[in-house]
């Protein structure tokens, strides 16, 4: 799924690892990351979170998906397994977490917001149940919560910035296209055709 730009083209790759290893020796300054992208049993909500690194700055009203800067010597889905680790209280089988596509996001560099200056690699789980899943004592990952789809729709741009919105819904959107359907998949897609 691509926007009006390739910068906002949102890929899902053969092998992210493999792409973010060249991706670094070509662009050796841009940054990596990886966020989850967990969805409910329905597939009618989704996790967000307040990154520990927003709580710092006082930007209390930020929510998004949980997120890790991918460290040269790192894969993806381990990442992602360490997010998990984090945020959950059950634990998710490596099968579980799907690569769901690559796309650039914002980068912080001291105090300032780079457009486009990070590459932030997608990994879904679809878990099959929503009580009590979430680890509360996460000091990375506060306020862990389940957003429905009409909030996550109806907050638009409030708590996360307009490119971080946008990776969230082509990220929510890209589960489609592995075979899983629900109401905020459904409104994702809406909300993207209408962008």
């Amino acid at each position: 799924m691509t926007s009006g730009s390739n910068k906002a083209a949102f890929v899902r790759h053969a092998d992210p690892n493999i792409f973010a290893r060249v991706e670094r020796r070509k662009r050796n300054w841009m940054k990596h990351s990886v966020a989850v992208l967990v969805l409910s049993p329905r597939v009618d909500q989704v996790a967000l979170v307040l990154p520990q690194k927003a709580a710092d700055r006082g930007a209390d009203n930020v929510r998004v998906p949980p997120q890790q800067k991918l460290l040269p010597t790192d894969m993806v889905q381990p990442t992602a397994a360490k997010i998990l680790r984090e945020l959950l209280t059950i634990h998710v089988p490596n099968d579980d977490m799907l690569y769901l596509g690559t796309g650039r996001g914002n980068a912080h560099r001291g105090g300032q917001s780079i457009q486009y200056g990070k590459w932030v690699h997608w990994v879904g789980v679809h878990l099959g149940k929503t009580r009590g899943v979430f680890n509360q004592e996460s000091d990375r990952f506060q306020f862990a919560h389940w957003c429905s789809a009409n909030h996550l729709l109806a907050m638009d741009r409030f708590a996360m910035s307009d490119r971080k919105y946008m990776l969230t819904l082509q990220a929510i959107t890209a589960f489609n296209a592995l075979g899983a359907e629900g109401k905020i998949i459904k409104k994702a897609r809406d909300r993207l055709r209408a962008a």
